[in-house]
């Protein structure tokens, strides 16, 4: 019995002093393990579609995710399209994205159809956020 009080005054010590601890920290701007890399395209013309490559260099680690990003809206894998732009029912542009990791790149496919909308012929920046497990 009397061992269990100096564990008992440990723990209590240890929990008192973590909810301080993690109120004075501010997060970092990107977790360890994750990357944002970007290139500029630009969107076919109205009408018509393209399909874009890019390699990038893998982070150390497993790859865990791949996010891409048209102006900060998220793009999603087959069999979706994502509304990125112009997003009224009949002149919306859609975009799709598509990736591999081969050990040491990631290679990120990234489908572009502007329909009728505005941005068609303009130029637009790709946002790619790779993110690693075991780093």
């Amino acid at each position: 019995m009397g061992s269990m009080r100096p564990c008992f005054l440990a723990f209590a010590a240890v929990a008192a002093v973590l909810p301080l601890a993690a109120a004075g920290t501010a997060s970092p701007p990107s977790r360890p393990g994750t990357v944002s890399r970007g290139w500029i395209v630009r969107w076919p013309g109205r009408g018509s579609t393209r399909a874009y490559f890019k390699e990038f260099s893998a982070p150390p680690g497993l790859i865990r995710r791949v996010r891409v990003l048209i102006a900060d809206r998220p793009v999603v894998g087959p069999p979706y399209l994502s509304r990125v732009a112009c997003t009224a029912t009949r002149r919306a542009a859609f975009a799709q994205k598509s990736w591999l990791w081969d050990g040491r790149n990631v290679y990120v496919a990234l489908l572009l159809q502007p329909g009728r909308c505005s941005v068609a012929g303009t130029a637009v920046r790709i946002r790619v956020i790779l993110s690693t497990v075991g780093t």
